[in-house]
């Protein structure tokens, strides 16, 4: 397989994952609005509290697994981006992509933790 090939589909497919994780964060984001307070959803600056509303027990299980996703997805993205720049032997902005990515694993396993105790929480569903 040719070298340019396939930078162009790991380019490709990191730009698609970067796009789908904001597509998807948006849509959860927006959806978790609707059940935040009135203080904190006024204006523009709802998205400041999300993280702290996102796994809230009237939020629908539906968008806290998006919510969940679009962080795992852009988290992927990003060390996917510092994986290609090291391709391109950009060593120092790869590096730095690279230890912003390890370095919200920490944040990813504090996100795990309050979406797993909120989906334990809940009754199951009478059929």
């Amino acid at each position: 397989m040719d070298w340019h090939v396939t930078i162009i589909g790991v380019i490709s497919l990191d730009v698609f994952l970067f796009l789908l994780g904001a597509y998807l964060y948006v849509a959860a984001s927006s959806e978790i609005e609707k059940h935040m307070p009135l203080e904190f959803s006024r204006g523009g600056t709802y998205r400041w509290y999300v993280q702290y509303f996102a796994f809230d027990a009237q939020v629908c299980k539906k968008y806290r697994c998006m919510y969940m996703v679009s962080i795992y997805v852009i988290h992927l993205a990003i060390f996917m981006f510092s994986m290609t720049l090291f391709l391109f032997d950009q060593t120092a902005p790869a590096v730095i992509f690279l230890l912003m990515s390890l370095g919200s694993v920490f944040g990813l396993v504090k996100y795990t933790k309050e979406f797993l105790a909120s989906m334990a929480s809940e009754r199951p569903s009478k059929m």
